[in-house]
């Protein structure tokens, strides 16, 4: 692969139809108020969602699917060039999408990554990251408290 720079990549949305998975995820990201395009052409690859406001891709990996090695392998030389190009990748597990609390834990997953790698917070997240900052303090705090008091100095032997 040639070394690429954020200005010679471009994308462009396709007609490919999603399957079930990428449904339930589109609903998810349009939940979270995202412009996502599905299917979206970047380079040589099609990647399942992107969110070019932010130049973030996800992808709905399903188990069956990213089982086989060589896919693994296509998928890390994707994500490399991808990154190369100024793009992050998302990779949300599609077996989340068909639990119950699945949708929330996936929500939570893309705003946690979006504020880690773009340092994006989203106004309707408020909440989500007021319980982010508490849980940081709260993980301090139980940190401080663990660590062992410092021993006083020993006195030195006579000589």
């Amino acid at each position: 692969m040639t070394e690429t720079t954020q200005t010679d990549v471009d994308w462009r949305p396709t007609h490919r139809p999603m399957n079930v998975s990428e449904h339930r995820m589109f609903g998810v990201l349009r939940s979270l108020g995202f412009d996502a395009v599905p299917q979206a052409r970047i380079g040589e690859f099609t990647v399942d969602f992107l969110l070019p406001a932010f130049r973030v891709v996800i992808e709905a990996d399903g188990k069956p699917y990213h089982s086989d090695t060589a896919r693994n392998q296509y998928d890390r030389a994707r994500d490399l060039w991808l990154q190369a190009a100024g793009y992050v990748t998302i990779h949300v597990w599609t077996d989340n999408l068909f639990r119950p609390e699945g949708p929330g834990k996936i929500r939570r997953h893309i705003l946690l990554r979006l504020y880690r790698e773009r340092g994006v917070r989203l106004p309707m997240a408020r909440q989500f990251y007021a319980r982010l900052n508490e849980r940081a303090e709260r993980l301090a705090l139980r940190t401080d408290e663990r660590r062992p008091a410092p021993r006083p100095a020993e006195p030195l032997a006579p000589a």
